[in-house]
């Protein structure tokens, strides 16, 4: 009877995309009072969860049991508790040795692409949030029969947190938690002001159902479409759905819904719990004559219930940040779990964007920043282009600082291409565990960059979006709490080589994972002041012709003036600024409707009509 239910209600529902599992390690309470460390790994389409010594655990409630792995290589419980390694039973060391983690392992990109099947990227016709402009929002906040609000006033307390205009105050804005602004003001800053969402805040609204209807067992069993529909009714008669139509085409433009409790992103936290997501559907009611597509989802608390002893703990805003990013369409840029990827060192970009663990960053409560890819790929700003001998001095974005790209000029398509930009310690990157030139290597791919499945830097040796470490090897926080060793996969045995030879035989600690970090910006803990074809310890590679024969010199770090320094090929006129820097215009094929909306790079897959690119209305016929 439920599957007939869930057919009438939902058409199509496809994720767009979700965050990652909280990284670093987790302790754990068990049922019997023991505690137990864990470390989580995935997201929605596939997580699994290791104790310290790497065995295999499967989460029943908010307990760990010793996983089973079945033929197939799914993970199943043993019904038996997991404890410390020093503490375990006969019957654990029984369970462990009976554990072919080998083929749990070998089937994890198998399964998650079983997984990803309901699941497919979007299509640049449907209609994304637009990124440009001021846009109404409507939030409901939504509880359960059996878990509801913890903070005081839940609708003014989210309004607050949504669209408060100033800076937090943690003594007058206590409510607030550590976050370190709003929703709105974090787009606002993104964005320079060309974006300023309203949220318009409704509920909470009781939906008279268990938490575990929608989101029991794991993210496969979630019913977003059955959450949005009993949402949406519970606030049907007090909502005027037709005013957050922003381009007329019948849809809402975005749902959003805050739920009572907590993520299960976050290990520890019940499987009855819902993974934060966002993603496009289709439900067989309309509201008010419009159809509900895009939506997103999260939490209200942060952390675990053990983490609240001393009262509720609002979620840090990261999370929605996170998601809400998906809504405008910029893709996760983390590798997807089960993934060769997934254990790669010089993979990704980690906690230097929002899009990786850039919403963990201060436990979400003072989120990374945008990158310059980011900003640009939604229409908030420009990078420059670096073509000839220069002298380049460099403010951080949010100082109204430049970024620019170098193009490997052996690459035909320009597509690959580095982009300098400079991060510092202060605003919202005030918390990351490093600061100086960053340097981003892009490898662009439409295809590769589109919203579902993380596909960016899911190839394993072939990040096409990762940052270039200056100190040679960038780790990500996938190795955090394990013991470092030499892979059984042949490919990760050679590509993690200099990642054993420094830590072989070591547990990779969070000390560990911040000196790394430390060393990822240029000069940077190495101090590194160049990247050259043959610079030390990390050179100027590229994928198309074996070398990019534009060297950077002389990177300077003058972290009290916030100003990162350089000299592009050898040095030259000055450059300290966007309108000094050619821009490269044949290259910027981002294209946008006239309500904002960024649509793709190929205009020629587009309906019929008039967009904008290059900051030009363009007829498409």
């Amino acid at each position: 009877m439920r599957k007939k239910l869930l057919f009438g209600l939902l058409f199509a529902a496809m994720t767009a995309g979700a965050v990652k599992m909280k990284p670093g390690i987790n302790i754990i309470k068990q049922a019997d009072g023991t505690t137990i460390t864990v470390r989580a790994y995935g997201d929605e389409d596939l997580s699994y969860f290791l104790a310290s010594d790497g065995t295999l655990l499967y989460q029943e409630g908010t307990n760990f049991y010793i996983a089973g792995v079945k033929a197939d290589g799914t993970l199943y419980s043993t019904g038996v508790l997991a404890h410390e390694p020093s503490m375990r039973t006969i019957k654990e060391i029984s369970a462990i040795k009976a554990q072919n983690a080998k083929a749990f392992y070998n089937s994890m990109e198998t399964q998650a692409k079983a997984n990803k099947v309901r699941r497919e990227p979007m299509t640049p016709d449907n209609s994304l949030l637009p990124s440009l402009g001021k846009h109404k929002i409507p939030v409901i906040l939504v509880e359960f029969s059996d878990v509801e609000f913890s903070v005081e006033n839940p609708k003014a307390t989210f309004d607050k947190y949504l669209n408060g205009k100033e800076l937090f105050n943690k003594e007058t804005d206590p409510e607030m938690g550590q976050n370190y602004a709003s929703v709105a003001k974090y787009f606002k800053d993104m964005s320079f002001g060309k974006f300023e969402p309203e949220f318009e805040v409704y509920g909470p609204v009781n939906l008279g159902k268990p938490l575990a209807t929608y989101g029991a067992g794991y993210s496969s069993e979630e019913n977003m479409g059955l959450l949005l529909t009993d949402a949406c009714t519970a606030v049907d008669d007090e909502v005027d759905f037709t005013q957050y139509d922003s381009n007329d085409d019948g849809n809402i433009d975005l749902i959003y819904i805050i739920y009572a409790g907590f993520s299960q992103s976050i290990a520890g936290n019940s499987t009855d719990c819902i993974h934060p997501k966002s993603g496009y559907l289709s439900l067989a009611k309309s509201f008010d004559g419009m159809d509900v597509k895009r939506y997103g989802v999260n939490n209200e608390l942060n952390g675990t219930p053990a983490d609240q002893a001393n009262g509720p703990i609002i979620n840090g805003i990261g999370l929605f940040c996170h998601e809400f990013s998906h809504c405008m369409g910029l893709p996760d840029l983390y590798p997807k779990s089960g993934s060769i990827a997934e254990a790669c060192i010089n993979q990704n970009m980690d906690y230097w964007s929002l899009m990786d663990a850039g919403e963990y960053t201060a436990n979400g409560y003072r989120p990374t920043a945008y990158t310059a890819w980011e900003r640009e790929r939604l229409g908030w700003m420009e990078i420059g282009t670096l073509t000839g001998p220069s002298n380049v001095e460099l403010k951080s974005l949010d100082e109204g600082g430049a970024a620019f790209r170098i193009y490997n000029d052996k690459d035909e398509t320009g597509h690959e291409y580095y982009i300098v930009e400079n991060v510092q310690n202060n605003g919202w990157n005030k918390n990351l565990f490093g600061n100086g030139l960053m340097v981003t290597h892009v490898d662009y791919l439409s295809s590769q960059f589109s919203l579902g499945g993380c596909k960016v830097n899911n190839t394993g040796g072939h990040p096409r979006m990762h940052v270039m470490a200056a100190d040679g090897m960038f780790v990500p926080e996938y190795f955090l709490g394990s013991t470092i060793e030499d892979s059984y996969i042949t490919f990760l045995k050679e590509h993690n080589a200099d990642l054993v030879a420094k830590y072989g035989g070591q547990v990779f600690s969070i000390e560990d994972y911040k000196a790394e970090a430390a060393g990822d910006l240029f000069p940077g803990t190495s101090n590194a002041t160049s990247l050259t074809d043959d610079s030390q310890p990390m050179k100027a590679w590229t994928y198309n012709g074996e070398t990019m024969g534009k060297p950077i010199t002389d990177i300077t770090n003058d972290t009290e003036k916030g100003i990162v320094s350089f000299k592009f090929m050898g040095g030259g006129e000055p450059v300290d600024g966007i309108n000094e820097v050619t821009v490269n215009k044949t290259t910027d094929s981002h294209v946008y409707s006239i309500s904002g909306t960024y649509m793709g790079n190929d205009i020629n897959s587009l309906p019929k009509g008039i967009y904008i690119r290059n900051g030009k209305k363009v007829i498409n016929n």
